[in-house]
């Protein structure tokens, strides 16, 4: 695997990353899973990490990739990589701002669709990680209804659904 490749598979990541990092996930394990580039298994921990570390998700996982993979240099180039086309995109749109005349709710509407679709995406390819068992739907479910329906504080569920995680997978080695 090459750094320049992963660097250009992230800042198309970085492209398609309206509406957050959650609808690039699906995008990034097509790219990374499906070029060989890292196992399923080993994506579904990188996000896992990425999503409990300060930050946007895609940020995070470019990080931890290009750490892992290429030390800190690749972590830098591919961080870069992945904001890139975002700082681009304001920049343009802050000087061409002046000159153009857009509709910002028709603009919405359509950036909503596609983030829609991303998501869609993304869960389809998230309940395809190897690490998906019952015991995790079932652990997501619960926390979903009990964050949901009760005023229970949300770390209760995100801590109570790692202590049992933790103890099964101990109970289990």
């Amino acid at each position: 695997m090459k750094l320049g490749q992963m660097a250009v598979v992230f800042f198309f990541v970085g492209m398609m990353s309206f509406g957050g990092g959650w609808t690039t996930v699906g995008l990034l394990q097509t790219q990374l899973v499906g070029n060989g580039w890292i196992s399923a298994l080993g994506f579904g921990n990188i996000v896992a990490i990425a999503q409990i570390t300060p930050g946007p998700v895609s940020i995070n996982t470019a990080t931890l990739i290009g750490i892992r993979e290429y030390g800190i240099v690749g972590g830098i180039i591919l961080t870069l990589a992945v904001v890139a086309f975002p700082l681009l995109a304001i920049v343009a749109g802050f000087l061409l701002s002046k000159h153009l005349k857009l509709d910002r709710g028709r603009l919405m509407i359509a950036l909503g669709v596609g983030t829609l679709s991303m998501l869609a995406l993304t869960l389809l390819h998230l309940l395809a990680i190897p690490a998906i068992n019952l015991l995790t739907i079932a652990i997501g479910l619960s926390s979903f209804f009990l964050v949901t329906f009760t005023k229970i504080n949300n770390l209760i569920p995100i801590f109570a659904g790692g202590a049992i995680s933790l103890t099964w997978y101990l109970l289990n080695k």
